[in-house]
């Protein structure tokens, strides 16, 4: 399929990526309340775009190291099939062009962690990130401490 535009963001020396037409909007981390007895990942939640969402850290979803700046960074709002979800992210780069016959299958050892929520590398070594895989709680329970649910969609009580 064609993957037209691609919003890139560094993780670490890595650079990935995330379809452009899976991103309803990018914000400025807010203060984010915890959820009690959460899974790790999730940062808490956010009011974005007028409605309560799940906000998850990018980089312990990869199961990547911690990062300098854990409280700013940017918030990206990603479609998937549970709903709309916040990624905090460190920076959101810039936009780029990828024809889908440049996208190579991700080059990554299959027993890496991180090679199931790739879903292939553009010619510049940006990671297209897969985010239904990503998101999918089932994906990332391969340790007990890992078996909380994501919640994807959480609402605000009226």
């Amino acid at each position: 399929s064609d993957v037209p535009s691609v919003l890139v963001f560094p993780i670490g020396a890595e650079s990935y990526g995330i379809e452009l037409k899976q991103v309803a909007g990018v914000f400025p981390t807010v203060e984010l309340p915890p959820v009690p007895g959460a899974s790790p990942a999730l940062l808490g939640i956010a009011n974005l775009q007028g409605e309560v969402r799940s906000v998850l850290d990018l980089r312990r979803l990869l199961a990547l190291p911690a990062g300098v700046d854990e409280a700013g960074g940017y918030v990206l709002l990603v479609r998937s099939s549970g709903g709309l979800v916040g990624l905090r992210v460190e920076q959101a780069a810039d936009v780029r062009h990828v024809a889908a016959s440049d996208v190579t299958s991700a080059e990554l050892n299959p027993d890496d962690r991180l090679a199931r929520y790739v879903r292939g590398v553009t010619p510049d070594k940006v990671m297209l990130l897969n985010l239904e895989t990503l998101l999918d709680p089932a994906s990332h329970r391969s340790s007990p401490e890992q078996s909380v649910a994501l919640p994807t969609d959480v609402k605000g009580s009226p």
